[in-house]
């Protein structure tokens, strides 16, 4: 993934509707039924090629699974975390005393 990538979630009724809009701009690009310039069908036609390459989606699958073990992770290290002033606090007496409740 390059850094200005973007990661969007959407579900397969989200994903066979931006099929479809794809697939009706690039044959009416074709047709000439609206004004494009020729790269933005090429462009087009390359997205819609790359929506439905399995390739494509086991490279998601793997950057999906790699953020699932840092979010455990992250989650199991916040866990132990001790309190430097109070180590003997637990992380619920902690988030209490960041907040001033008791």
């Amino acid at each position: 993934m390059e850094s200005n990538d973007k990661l969007i979630r959407i579900n397969p009724d989200e994903y066979d509707l931006i099929l479809e809009w794809g697939n009706q701009f690039v044959l009416m690009a074709k047709r000439n039924f609206i004004a494009v310039d020729q790269f933005k069908v090429q462009r087009s036609q390359q997205l819609i090629d790359g929506l439905t390459d399995s390739k494509v989606s086991n490279e998601m699958e793997t950057i999906v699974k790699i953020y699932e073990d840092q979010k455990e992770a992250r989650a199991e290290v916040n866990k132990n975390i001790i309190h430097k002033d109070h180590p003997e606090m637990t992380i619920e007496d902690q988030v209490g005393e960041a907040y001033g409740g008791e």
